[in-house]
C-alpha cells in the first residue's frame, strides 16, 4: 500500500500539493471562526444526575444558580445617592430582556446580599435561554453592569466559561507566536539554512488549517470544548515536526543513493511506515479518553485524534508530493553531508557505548533517578478547576476569593444543593406530605446541613410542580472530594423511599466527576497499555521490547507528575511561570498528559528500536546494533524533542492554569523521554537483555516474518522488497 502511495505521490506531485493548498485555503476561510462556534467549559459529567436536576429545576421551577455574580464596591449605607445608583442599576438589569433574575439589596436578596462590613453588594444574575444564548447576552448584560459610577466586578459560571473561551483564544495566539518562529530558527540550523527546514512547518501548518476547519463542523453538530483548540495546535505542530524531520532528513539521505522517485519510495516505505504506527498509537491512546463520560474529555479525544490523523495523512501524502517536485532542491542551497557521518552521530555512538560498558549501573542509576523525581506524586491532590485557573488579577477569580473569604458574605463556607423528589402523584398533602416532612427532618438533621427549604411545614407553592417536588439545602462547604462525596451520599441516603430523588448543585456536579475519574481510569489505562504493547509487538516482533517501552513511559510519567506537584501543588516557580498555586492538580490535566505522553513517546521509540532491529537482524550483534541504532537516530530525536519543547513551553506561558500545567507537564516528560530514557535507559536495559530483547514465540516470529507487518526500517540506499 506504501509503495502505491508513494508512487502515485511521484506522478502526480505536482496537483496533490496544489490541491492541498486549495483546500488549506477553504479550510482556513470556514474554520477561521471556530473559536466562536466551539463551547466553554466542560468540566462536567455528560447526561449526569446533576445536568437534569439543574435542567428540571430551571424550567419547571424558574430557578437555578445564578449566572453571574457581580460585586458592587463602595457602598455606604447611609449615603441615598450611593443606593438610587445601585438601585437604578438592578433596574436597568431587570429591563434587560436578556435578564431573567436579579436578586440583589435593594430586591429580593435583602441584607443578605451585603457584604459583613456593609461595604459591598451581591448581584445574583440568572439570564434567559440556553447555554449559547446566555454566551450571546454576555457581553451585553456585562456593558450594562459596567456603566455605572459603582466599582464593579464580574464573576459567576458564565463569566468563568466566557472568560475562559476568550482567553484560551488568546493563549492560542500567544502559543503560536511563540512556537513558530523557535521552531523555524532550530530547523534551520538542523537543516543547515536549507529549504528542507520549512517543509515541517508547512506540513503542522497544513494539519492545523485542515483540524480547525473539521473542527468547525463538529461544533455544529455537537458541543466541542475551546480547549480542543490548544490541544489541536499542541499535536499538530509537535507531530508534524516529529514525523517531518524523520521524513525529509530520510530523503535527503536517499538522494545520495538513486533518483528522486526512488528516494521518495524508500521513505515512504521505511520511516513512513514507522510513522503510521506511531500514528495509530497517538490516536487510539486519545481516543481511550472516551471512556469518560466528561464533556471535556470527549472534546479533547475527537479533537486530537482528529489532528493526528490529519497529520499522518498529510506527512504520508502531501509531504512526498513535495519531496517528489523539489527533488534535489530540498539541499538548496548548498550540498549536505549525511548526518549519520557527522561527528553529532559519533558522539552519541560513543554514549551508548560508554553507558553499555557498565549497563547495571545506568539502568539502576536513571531508574532511580527518575523515582526521585516522581516521588511527589505519592502527596498528589487533586481539584477540578473553578475561577482560580485565571492569574489574581482576573475580576472573576477576584470575585470567587471574595465570595469564599470568610470576612467577607454571610453565605462565605457554604454550598447549596437541590434535590429532585418524585412522589405518587400530584396531591401534596395526607401521607405524602408526611412523607416530604419526615424527609424535610431527617435532611435537616444530617451533620454539616444550616438550613433546608421545602414545601414541608410552611407550604410553598413555587417548589412544588404537579408529582415533582424541590428542596434547597444549604450546607458548610466540604474542603475536599471525600467530604463532598459524603454529603452527597447522605442526602441520597436521607431521601431514599421516593420514587425517583436526584441531588443536583455544585457539589454534585464535582462528585458526579469525581466519580466518573474513579470509574474510568483504570479501564482507560488498560486500553492504552494494551494498545502499546499490540502497536509495538506488530511493529518489531517482539514482545520484550514492548513491555520494556511501556515501563519506561510509566517512568517518565511518574516524574513528570511528580515535577507537577512540585512545582504547582507546592507553589514552586511561581513568579517564573507567572500563577498562583491552588494547592492541588487538575485531574484532568493529569489524563490529557497521559494519553497524549503514552502516544507521543511511541515517536522516539519507534524510530530509535526500528534502526536497531534492522541492525540487529542483519548482524546479530545486540551490542552494536544499539549503538549503530543511536548514532543514526539520536540527533534527529533529541533535535525533535528539543523542537517540541519549544511548543510546549509556548502552552506554559498560557494565562490559563490547566493549559499552563499541560504544557508544563508535557514538556518535562518529553524532556525526559528523549534525554534520559532514550539516550541512558534504553542503551542501558538493551544491553542487560542482549538477544532477549528481541524475543518472541516461534509461530509468532513465523507468522510476523511472513506478513510483513511490521517496521523494517531499510538502510538508505537499500533495494526494496526484503
Amino acid at each position: 500500500m506504501l509503495i502505491a502511495l508513494s508512487s502515485a505521490a511521484v506522478r502526480h506531485a505536482k496537483k496533490i500539493v496544489i490541491a492541498a493548498v486549495l483546500l488549506a485555503v477553504a479550510a482556513g476561510i470556514y474554520g477561521s471562526g471556530v473559536a466562536r462556534a466551539l463551547a466553554p467549559g466542560g468540566f462536567e459529567v455528560r447526561a449526569g444526575e446533576a445536568q437534569e436536576v439543574a435542567r428540571v429545576v430551571e424550567q419547571r421551577f424558574g430557578q437555578g444558580s445564578p449566572d453571574l455574580v457581580a460585586l458592587v464596591s463602595g457602598m455606604t449605607p447611609a449615603d441615598p445617592a450611593v443606593q438610587a445608583e445601585l438601585a437604578a442599576l438592578v433596574a436597568r438589569l431587570e429591563a434587560d430582556p436578556a435578564v431573567a433574575s436579579v436578586a440583589s439589596p435593594v430586591g429580593q436578596g435583602g441584607a443578605a446580599l451585603m457584604s459583613i462590613d456593609g461595604d459591598t453588594a451581591m448581584l445574583a444574575i440568572t439570564l434567559r435561554g440556553d447555554a449559547r444564548t446566555k454566551e450571546t447576552a454576555y457581553d451585553g448584560v456585562a456593558e450594562r453592569l459596567h456603566a455605572t459610577p459603582l466599582t464593579v466586578e464580574i464573576g459567576g459560571p458564565l463569566a468563568v466559561a466566557v472568560i475562559g473561551q476568550q482567553t484560551a483564544e488568546h493563549d492560542l495566539v500567544r502559543a503560536e507566536l511563540v512556537a513558530f518562529p523557535l521552531v523555524a530558527v532550530l530547523l534551520a540550523v538542523f537543516f543547515g539554512g536549507r529549504i528542507a527546514a520549512l517543509l515541517p512547518l508547512a506540513v503542522g501548518g497544513l494539519s492545523i488549517v485542515f483540524a480547525m476547519g473539521m473542527l468547525r463542523g463538529l461544533a455544529e453538530l455537537g458541543n466541542i470544548s475551546v480547549f480542543a483548540l490548544n490541544i489541536v495546535t499542541l499535536l499538530g505542530l509537535g507531530l508534524a515536526i516529529d514525523y517531518s524531520l524523520f521524513m525529509v532528513q530520510r530523503f535527503r539521505e536517499e538522494l545520495e543513493f538513486g533518483t528522486v522517485a526512488e528516494a521518495v519510495v524508500r521513505t515512504v516505505t521505511s520511516a513512513g511506515k514507522t510513522m503510521l504506527f506511531s500514528g495509530v498509537a497517538v490516536a487510539v491512546s486519545l481516543l481511550a479518553l472516551l471512556v469518560f463520560p466528561i464533556a471535556l474529555l470527549h472534546s479533547i479525544a475527537i479533537a486530537g485524534a482528529l489532528i493526528v490523523t490529519l497529520t499522518v495523512l498529510a506527512a504520508l501524502v502531501v509531504l512526498p508530493a513535495g519531496l517528489a517536485w523539489m527533488g534535489h532542491g530540498v539541499n538548496w542551497p548548498r550540498r549536505p553531508k549525511p548526518a549519520t557521518a557527522g561527528p553529532e552521530g559519533r558522539g552519541w555512538a560513543r554514549l551508548a557505548q560508554v553507558v553499555m560498558r557498565r549497563p547495571g549501573i545506568f539502568a539502576v542509576g536513571t531508574t532511580a533517578l527518575l523515582v526521585v523525581v516522581g516521588a511527589p506524586m505519592l502527596r498528589l491532590e487533586t481539584e477540578l478547576s473553578d475561577a482560580r485557573i485565571f492569574p489574581a488579577s482576573f475580576e472573576v477569580r477576584a470575585v470567587q476569593e471574595r465570595l469564599e473569604a470568610p470576612e467577607g458574605f454571610a453565605i462565605a463556607g457554604t454550598v447549596q444543593y437541590a434535590v429532585l423528589l418524585r412522589g405518587e402523584g400530584d396531591a401534596w398533602q395526607g401521607e405524602q406530605l408526611a412523607h416530604l416532612q419526615a424527609t424535610h427532618a431527617a435532611v435537616a438533621a444530617l451533620p454539616g446541613v444550616i438550613r433546608v427549604e421545602s414545601y414541608a411545614g410552611i407550604p410553598r407553592p413555587d417548589l412544588v410542580d404537579g408529582d415533582t417536588t424541590l428542596m434547597q439545602v444549604i450546607t458548610e462547604r466540604p474542603h475536599d472530594a471525600p467530604g463532598r462525596a459524603a454529603q452527597v451520599d447522605a442526602l441520597h441516603a436521607a431521601t431514599a423511599g421516593w420514587r425517583s430523588a436526584m441531588v443536583g448543585g455544585a457539589p454534585a456536579v464535582a462528585h458526579e466527576v469525581d466519580t466518573a475519574l474513579e470509574g474510568g481510569g483504570v479501564p482507560a489505562a488498560v486500553i492504552v497499555v494494551v494498545v502499546t504493547l499490540v502497536v509495538l509487538t506488530l511493529a518489531f516482533g517482539a514482545i520484550v521490547v514492548a513491555v520494556k517501552a511501556v515501563i519506561m513511559n510509566v517512568l517518565s510519567l511518574s516524574a513528570s507528575f511528580g515535577a507537577l506537584v512540585w512545582i504547582f501543588q507546592d507553589g514552586r516557580l511561581e513568579g517564573l511561570l507567572g500563577y498562583q498555586s491552588t494547592g492541588s492538580i487538575d485531574p484532568l490535566v493529569l489524563l490529557v498528559m497521559f494519553a497524549i505522553v503514552f502516544g507521543l513517546s511511541m515517536d522516539y521509540e519507534l524510530f530509535l528500536l526500528s534502526r536497531i532491529r534492522e541492525d540487529y537482524s542483519e548482524s546479530g550483534d545486540a551490542r552494536e546494533s544499539v549503538a549503530r541504532g543511536l548514532a543514526a537516530t539520536g540527533r534527529l530525536i533529541t533535535m525533535a524533542g528539543l523542537m517540541l519543547i519549544v511548543v510546549l513551553v509556548g502552552f506554559a506561558s498560557a494565562e490559563v492554569l490547566f493549559v499552563k500545567q499541560l504544557g508544563v507537564g508535557m514538556a518535562i516528560a518529553v524532556a525526559v523521554d528523549a534525554t534520559i530514557v532514550r539516550g541512558l535507559l534504553v542503551p542501558a536495559t538493551m544491553r542487560l537483555l542482549g538477544r532477549w530483547n528481541w524475543w518472541a514465540a516461534a509461530w509468532f516470529s513465523r507468522w510476523w516474518v511472513k506478513s510483513n507487518i511490521g517496521v523494517h526500517e531499510l538502510p538508505p540506499g537499500s533495494p526494496l522488497g526484503r
